[in-house]
């Protein structure tokens, strides 16, 4: 019995290979790399934001389209982020509420075209 788990930790880490754990320090680790910084990017939002993945992405799109209006209003061509806060998304939900689900209250797809859409529109607004 013993030899056939000493075998197939051997085989384990044979197959493996030696990118099977990085070192950091003193200790083994399997940490993710942090994501790099992108300029101007919609926050990902916090998990305290909802319970569920699909509202919280429901909130996403609700701050491009609340941050890409305020900037076309101001014509503000900088980060349009930086004007805009979880809160200004969830303040204005209701706006944007398709159902009464609280698991599906919004429609992220169309969600989703409106932002790229007024996205756009801010981006032929900045470039003229």
């Amino acid at each position: 019995m013993i030899r056939r788990i000493d075998i197939a930790l051997g085989l384990l880490l044979a197959f493996a290979g030696p990118g099977f754990a990085q070192t950091s320090g003193s200790f083994e680790t399997m940490a993710q790399p942090e994501e790099p910084a992108l300029p101007c990017v919609a926050p990902r939002p916090p998990r305290e934001l909802h319970s569920f993945a699909l509202v919280r992405n429901g909130y996403r799109e609700i701050l491009r389209i609340i941050a890409a209006e305020r900037a076309i209003e101001a014509r503000n061509c900088g980060c349009q982020f930086d004007a805009v806060s979880w809160d200004d998304a969830i303040v204005a939900h209701e706006r944007f509420q398709t159902s009464d689900n609280p698991k599906l209250p919004f429609d992220v797809i169309a969600l989703r075209g409106e932002a790229g859409a007024l996205e756009a529109e801010l981006q032929e607004v900045c470039s003229e």
